[in-house]
């Protein structure tokens, strides 16, 4: 994964070199693609104990289109609507009463609509500052967990599953970006950071015996039905949090 954001971002300078070999006449409005890809992230995790480690990285890609609406020569609208994905993974250790050390290796993968509305300034002919909000649509989401002893050999799940991955529909973001370049387009990086949980859940009930952690429910079950331990709660407000190198290229 670290090969192909490497990859893709030399490609994507490369390429965007070309926003500075021209000059247009600015028009009052353009439209023009959109690409992006960077490094992604969690922020705001739930406690260690419960999810281990906040140890997450990735890649967050996005593809699209952009409206540019020029309201004086140095304020700018830009509109954009893409199609994109962010990708996650960790490899952590974890130590369980029954089962000793073990490592915990998950995927985590979100596909998403968004639709960021950025203001313009332009503080200089070739610097542009950006800020707005970005909404998210996620549409589809995918997730895979697996254990391995100190062999590397798969083991069956040692622990109680209390982070269960299901993505809220929607999502909001802050946006904050730098670019250089010209009217032809700007090649330059966005930070943008989710203000919603992905998470459909925001809580996490469990019960601590002492020498494991189980879900409430499971407990309940294990205890044959008995509700007379009183549940833990946890918040489970996880965000995305996401760097990009970014380049909008406009139509003539």
């Amino acid at each position: 994964m670290k090969r192909f954001i490497l990859a893709a971002t030399i490609a994507l300078m490369c390429f965007g070199t070309n926003a500075f070999s021209k000059e247009l006449p600015e028009a009052l409005a353009r439209f023009g693609v959109h690409f992006g890809i960077g490094t992604t992230g969690y922020w705001d995790y739930p406690p260690q104990f419960l999810v281990g480690s906040d140890d997450w990285g990735g890649v967050a890609v996005d593809l699209g289109g952009v409206f540019k609406l020029n309201i004086n020569e140095t304020v700018n609208f830009l509109l954009e609507l893409n199609l994109g994905l962010n990708a996650t993974e960790r490899e952590i250790s974890q130590k369980s009463t029954r089962h000793g050390v073990y490592s915990q290796v998950e995927s985590r993968t979100i596909y998403k609509l968004s639709m960021p509305l950025l203001l313009r300034i332009k503080p200089l002919d070739f610097l542009f500052v950006d800020a707005g909000v970005q909404f998210n649509g996620n549409f589809a989401s995918s997730s895979g967990k697996e254990y391995k002893d100190e062999k590397g050999n798969s083991i069956a799940s040692p622990k109680a599953n209390l982070e269960d991955w299901k993505v809220k529909g929607e999502t909001t973001s802050l946006v904050f970006g730098l670019s250089l370049g010209s009217h032809v387009g700007e090649l330059g990086a966005r930070f943008v950071l989710d203000m919603d949980r992905i998470h459909k859940n925001d809580k996490i009930v469990f019960y601590d015996d002492g020498d494991e952690i189980y879900l409430y429910d499971d407990y309940v079950k294990r205890s044959s039905g008995s509700k007379s331990a009183k549940p833990y709660v946890a918040e489970n407000k996880t965000k995305i949090w996401s760097l990009q190198f970014v380049i909008n290229y406009y139509i003539k």
